[in-house]
């Protein structure tokens, strides 16, 4: 996916978006009038005693007044629905992205990063939305007129104002490298203490029996601490910027009544010229200030943006399926690690329907061998086929259980056969638990759960089933009569 995949997720939403960048725009037309009826009211309706000339234009101010403000409510409930959906839309084709992807890829990343690059990095590019482009424009726009305005009412202190915004835009230019900079640190500090939170909560009990949450808890504080030093840093930049502009800006205004004062006194310039002058510097404030957030907010998003962009370029899992797919060729496959021979030279070959143990003492290599298998640990001649990928259940000592009954944990999505699940369940040893135990399957045993994971995988019926430990809490009688039906069917 090229760098505008964004764009995909902005297409079912186009009307709505369109009406709703219509109404954005609209503003100006409305709010950019009103100091010239202004300026009409001071120096034509009230020195000329002109009453109807006052009270239409008090009407248009009001009336305009007003319909700004209804066009403005109503593109932010369009806009808040819409946005509200291509998050939720940006954030689970990233999950699918994730979750269809090899292992090659995601292994690359700690859980705590692909989970803050899904969930934090998307507030980030949230300014790459349209409503917020369109307010981008809108600003431009208003500050653009504003300034057109000020300098036919006063060459002069149109040039001032010109002169202005010339060296704040050098400011703005200055803070956002440096936000950009430490976004980067902040973001990455992110990742690395929720991916550390994550794992000490998968692990909380074994942690607590274990005595060792003094350690965990100074560990996660380590990176708490870091996470608020970077959070500190970038804070104080994007407030520091912020102030320094927001000051040049709010100042401006009374320099301008001085100098306009000045101007007035001298019978060149009039009062309702100065607050016709005065209304338009008011009107440029804001977008000025919306336009200098913008890009702070782009700085910071440039970095999530680029991190997001890595999940959608992730590549899907590559099947081979010209031969039959069950089967699994390894040739001459070493590895090392840290110095260490794991495995030399080895050659498997098993064929639809072979039942094969792997068989050695601690260290020889077996689960090494089973990660190369299922693709955690990839190698430069994994299989014979460099673009073979693992199809098939993996069953390790910890089962996954989902939140649901017995029947959802094994059949899944799919349409429950009936005869199907007795089959595996009457392998599985389960015919009696699924009578017998609630089907809160989060508190039953870890053998029980063992056999869920067992009885989904002869359920699923994919490809190669690869079970490293994934039966070790199982009674012994009852193992004994599993592993029978599984030499035998």
């Amino acid at each position: 996916m090229n760098e505008m995949w964004i764009v995909k997720f902005l297409r079912p939403y186009k009307v709505k978006i369109i009406i709703g960048v219509f109404l954005i725009l609209a503003v100006p037309f409305f709010t950019l009038k009103i100091p010239i009826f202004m300026r009409i009211i001071i120096d034509d309706a009230i020195p000329n005693s002109n009453v109807n000339l006052l009270i239409s234009n008090i009407v248009l101010i009001i009336l305009f007044f007003i319909i700004s403000k209804f066009i403005t409510y109503f593109e932010e409930i369009i806009f808040y629905t819409v946005n509200s959906s291509i998050v939720r839309d940006i954030r689970a084709t990233m999950f699918k992205r994730i979750m269809e992807s090899s292992n090659f890829e995601t292994n690359k990343y700690d859980k705590g990063d692909l989970i803050t690059r899904v969930e934090e990095d998307i507030k980030s590019i949230a300014i790459l939305l349209v409503d917020n482009i369109a307010r981008l424009i809108k600003d431009v726009v208003t500050l653009v007129i504003s300034i057109w305005m000020m300098v036919k009412i006063s060459k002069l202190l149109g040039s001032i104002v010109i002169l202005t915004m010339f060296f704040y835009s050098i400011i703005t230019y200055i803070f956002n490298k440096k936000i950009e900079n430490h976004s980067i640190e902040y973001i990455d500090s992110v990742s690395k203490s929720k991916g550390l939170l994550i794992e000490f909560i998968k692990k909380i009990e074994f942690i607590k029996i274990n005595s060792m949450s003094k350690f965990s808890i100074s560990k996660y504080s380590e990176t708490l601490d870091r996470k608020r030093d970077s959070n500190i840093k970038l804070g104080t930049v994007r407030i520091t910027g912020k102030n320094i502009l927001s000051n040049i800006v709010e100042i401006l205004p009374y320099v301008v009544l001085g100098i306009g004062g000045l101007i007035s006194i001298n019978n060149s310039f009039s009062v309702g010229s100065i607050v016709a002058f005065t209304a338009y510097m008011r009107n440029s404030i804001s977008p000025l200030n919306g336009i200098t957030q913008y890009n702070f907010n782009w700085s910071q998003a440039k970095i999530s943006f680029s991190r997001m962009n890595e999940i959608f370029n992730f590549e899907e899992k590559k099947v081979k399926l010209e031969k039959n797919p069950h089967i699994l060729s390894l040739e001459k496959i070493n590895y090392s690690s840290k110095e260490k021979v794991i495995l030399n030279d080895i050659n498997i070959n098993i064929k639809k329907g072979e039942k094969v143990v792997v068989i050695g003492h601690s260290g020889a290599g077996k689960s090494t061998l089973i990660n190369i298998i299922i693709g955690k640990i990839q190698l430069n001649e994994q299989f014979k086929n460099n673009d073979f990928e693992f199809i098939g259940q993996y069953l390790e000592s910890d089962p996954y259980i989902y939140n649901g009954n017995l029947e959802e944990n094994i059949a899944l999505e799919e349409i429950i056969d009936k005869f199907k699940m007795a089959e595996v369940l009457k392998i599985a040893k389960l015919e009696d638990e699924i009578l017998n135990l609630s089907n809160d399957l989060i508190n039953w045993s870890h053998g029980e759960k063992q056999k869920v994971s067992l009885a989904r995988a002869l359920y699923q019926n994919k490809g190669i089933l690869v079970i490293d430990e994934g039966l070790s809490n199982i009674d012994r009688m009852d193992l004994n009569k599993i592993i029978d039906s599984l030499i035998n069917n």
